[in-house]
């Protein structure tokens, strides 16, 4: 930093406390022009209300709006809290000594400064002197204690070579910040050591973003020391090499920080022990310098990247070293790289080189120059690098691309661990260079390979492929991939490879979905069980799909036909197992519906969803019914679930019991859900609660309404020893698990429930009587409106209209004849009744007819 920022700023300390020593602050008392306060007294400006503060007691001045005025000066031993109360402060002139009035704030040794809750920036060519191009060189000036917390810095309008923040002295920590230096020469913070002032101390903490650039420099009369830069977390943005491994080295111990590239560079960087970096490439490239240490044997003196902590690399970019001997990315030993991302190439060396712990993923890349007899990659030391390991180089590729001319990966000489999951290893057509192998594995290390792509378009034979050092070197293990050369040689027990076309695919051996098992019981009666297990899927929730295809569903059947043909006593199941899905909470099993008719017309099965939630099987009338309902397109779908608890309202919770297992049964299909089986059964099994004993364990139905029902069934033993419930039903709903006190308390709820409903619903139906009458008979008609169904009248007949009625018929019909009495005239009502908890419960009597 200039020489002449440094002493205008001390001119300008000695300046501001000669001038406000005898100066005695008033507060503007006009309400338009105030934009601060200091309690309640209000001023017209921020530096008016900073020249009001006359001693060293802690003040705070407010903001009240946002606010367009002159630069601010603190000067020393001041202890002010500026909150910004989420405004701007704009800054239209400069302040500074005499000639060089360039900062926008300017805070002096001593004091103990926090800004917080704002916007601090300068406006747009604001006054300046000394023939400055109308902008400020710093935006805020610091030599005191400052805190930035929640605030924005924006240096848009600051000169393209300025400081944003600068520091000169004292201690400065950022804290939820965000720092903007959009010109490329143009340096968010620094810290620089000034002269005789105490070494000044950055320190930028979580939630903090600084775009721009940094720097710890040194100026003047002193040590020699420049000033430190201490980085808890953030994320920061630079746009040169030096700025970012600025930010790499000032980490602290233990501490985390994201770099964001700003720009192209061209430079070194390096992650330090204890300390994490995440860097985003930002489809930005890294460039090694030149260097000739190669020449002496001191290879990779100068890496690209080299990392001793923990690094991940994400996003676009080249990473690329330009002298030979030097590693475009090198992990040292207790090192851990994660890249997910960068194209990293080495003009005359390794491009990766790992010595620590690695993993390489997704658009990954990395290549070598044709003719050049360097490894794209080394896991482990290398002959020519020397020194022993303590630990295992571990290298880990679960994709990318990564091409090379003499071997692609070389795994060796000495520890190494290499595990490939998956990406694309090629040799290039053409290869000049000695090896031209895709992998070389040396001594006791061990590569095993779990997928990947592995190509040698130079060479032939497995040895070119997956080639050893030595033919006694540790064999390789592969249990998947595809290879243009055979790997048998290597593939693992339990995996077989197949060929298409060039390529040989390594995979595990698969059994037939479909089996068939037949065992014959002592009476002769033949079983004859007939297995399908469909491909499954699993979301991150849990939920899992299993789909029978055409294929096995053909499978099935036919499977099922020929053990029915061949006539006797033959007791034919189908089981679709789903497998894999231990612990699942909601399982949907799908198969054809065309399947599902064949079954019910052309067969005897039964067919039994066996999943982790329970076991559901169908007899043959409920697959006629499932068949009637569905026609023969399109797919049926069991849905099995378990439901959760606290989904259900409060009161049922308590009845069913904390210990209680709900299910739900559903089964769609393309023309709706089947609800009833038209008589036939389904049997479900389902295992039986922990906390539950089996001789305790009874099962409900609950409706729409959540009234409970008792449901006939047993504990049995499941198939894998543990205890499970069965019971049948004939539709499709909720069913609960319970203990068997609970269920008689629910269902003993549910019949009190009910039986409230039903008196309310008779004392509420209306009975219209009407009638019809010749010289010698009557009829009587009535009609009730209601919402229960009402079977029992009662006929009442008195003489007198108001009074004195008395039953004369009890009906099952809505209609009563009688002889007529010629002499004198009657009066008839009517009304309805239905036993309830055995108790008469009666409607409203009818209207009154005079006959």
């Amino acid at each position: 930093m200039e020489v002449s920022k440094k002493i205008a700023t001390i001119v300008l300390s000695i300046v501001v406390l000669l001038a406000m020593t005898p100066m005695m602050a008033y507060a503007d008392t006009s309400p338009q022009s105030n934009v601060a306060k200091i309690g309640t007294t209000e001023y017209a400006s921020v530096q008016a209300a900073v020249k009001a503060v006359t001693t060293d007691a802690q003040t705070t001045i407010t903001l009240e709006k946002d606010s367009t005025e002159a630069g601010v000066i603190v000067p020393e031993s001041k202890n002010i809290t500026f909150d910004l109360g989420n405004h701007t402060l704009t800054i239209n002139k400069g302040v500074g000594s005499s000639g060089t009035e360039t900062n926008g704030m300017q805070l002096l040794k001593g004091s103990n400064i926090t800004i917080e809750n704002g916007t601090v920036c300068s406006a747009q060519n604001p006054t300046v002197k000394s023939g400055d191009p109308g902008s400020f060189f710093i935006l805020i000036q610091n030599y005191s204690n400052l805190k930035l917390n929640n605030v924005v810095a924006d240096g848009q309008y600051c000169r393209d070579n300025g400081y944003v923040v600068s520091n000169n002295c004292g201690s400065t920590s950022f804290t939820n910040t965000t720092i903007k230096a959009p010109m490329t020469g143009q340096h968010a913070f620094d810290s620089c050591h000034f002269n005789a002032y105490a070494t000044p101390t950055v320190t930028v903490n979580d939630g903090c973003s600084i775009n721009g650039n940094i720097e710890t420099s040194h100026e003047g009369t002193n040590d020699g020391t420049n000033g430190k830069i201490v980085i808890n977390g953030g994320s920061l943005t630079p746009t040169t090499a030096g700025s970012a491994q600025c930010v790499l080295s000032s980490i602290a111990a233990g501490k985390s920080a994201a770099v964001t590239l700003g720009a192209d560079m061209t430079g070194e960087l390096s992650v330090q022990k204890n300390t994490t970096a995440t860097l985003y490439l930002n489809g930005h490239n890294i460039t090694g310098a030149s260097y000739t240490d190669y020449n002496t044997g001191n290879y990779d003196a100068h890496p690209t990247i080299k990392n001793a902590g923990t690094l991940t690399v994400k996003g676009k970019g080249i990473i690329q070293a330009v002298s030979n001997g030097e590693s475009a990315l090198f992990n040292t030993e207790g090192g851990n790289v994660t890249c997910s991302g960068g194209d990293f190439a080495a003009a005359g060396w390794y491009s990766i080189r790992n010595e620590g712990t690695m993993s390489l993923a997704d658009e990954c890349k990395a290549d070598t120059k044709n003719g050049v007899n360097a490894s794209t990659i080394i896991n482990g030391k290398s002959s020519h690098t020397p020194g022993t390991m303590t630990d295992n180089a571990k290298l880990t590729i679960t994709g990318g691309e990564y091409i090379g001319y003499y071997n692609v990966i070389k795994n060796g000489d000495t520890k190494a661990e290499l595990d490939i999951q998956g990406g694309t290893f090629t040799v290039p057509a053409n290869s000049t260079c000695t090896s031209k192998n895709v992998i070389k594995n040396y001594g006791t290390c061990t590569a095993t390979i779990n997928g990947g792509t592995f190509k040698n378009e130079t060479m032939t034979g497995i040895d070119h492929l997956l080639a050893k050092k030595n033919t006694t070197d540790q064999d390789y293990v592969v249990r998947g991939g595809t290879f243009s050369a055979d790997p048998s040689t290597y593939v693992a027990s339990g995996y077989v490879v197949s060929k298409s076309g060039s390529d040989y695919t390594v995979a595990g051996y698969i059994p037939p979905k479909t089996n068939t098992n037949t065992t014959t019981t002592p009476t002769g009666k033949v079983e004859t069980t007939t297995t399908t297990t469909p491909d499954v899927t699993t979301t991150a929730t849990g939920q899992v799909t299993a789909t029978v295809s055409d294929t096995e569903a053909s499978n099935i059947l036919n499977s099922v036909k020929n053990a029915e043909a061949t006539g006797g006593n033959v007791d034919t199941k189908v089981v679709i197992a789903v497998t894999g899905e231990t612990g699942a909470d909601k399982v949907y099993v799908s198969m054809p519906a065309a399947a599902v008719n064949a079954l019910a017309t052309d067969t005897n099965a039964t067919v039994t969803f066996d999943t982790a939630v329970a076991d559901v099987t169908l007899d043959q009338k409920a697959l006629d019914a499932v068949a009637g309902a569905v026609g023969g397109a399109g797919q049926v779908t069991l849905e099995v679930s378990n439901i959760a608890l606290e989904s259900l309202p409060a009161a049922l919770q308590n009845g069913l019991g904390k210990d209680a297992k709900v299910l739900d049964l559903k089964l769609a299909t393309p023309k709706g859900n089947v609800t009833n089986f038209n008589g036939g059964t389904v049997t479900v099994e389902t295992q039986i609660p922990a906390s539950i004993e089996a001789e305790d364990a009874a099962c409900i139905y609950l409706d729409n309404d959540n009234n409970a029902f008792a449901v006939p069934g047993k504990a049995v033993k499941g198939a894998n020893g543990q205890m499970d419930y069965q019971f049948t039903t004939g539709h499709n709903s909720h069913y609960a698990i319970v203990t068997k006190e609970n269920a008689e308390k629910a269902i003993a709820a549910t019949t009190a429930s009910q039986n409230a409903k039903t008196k309310k619903a008779v004392k509420a139906t209306k009975v219209k009587l009407s009638k019809k009458a010749s010289a010698k008979k009557a009829k009587l008609n009535w009609k009730a409106s209601g919402t229960v169904s009402l079977t029992t009248y009662r006929v009442y007949r008195s003489a007198k209209k108001a009074s004195g009625y008395k039953c004369i018929k009890t009906v099952k019909s809505t209609h009563y004849t009688f002889k007529k009495n010629a002499k004198k005239h009657y009066y008839y009502k009517v009304r309805a009744y239905k036993k309830v908890a055995g108790v008469n419960v009666y409607t409203n009597y009818s209207n009154i007819l005079r006959i």
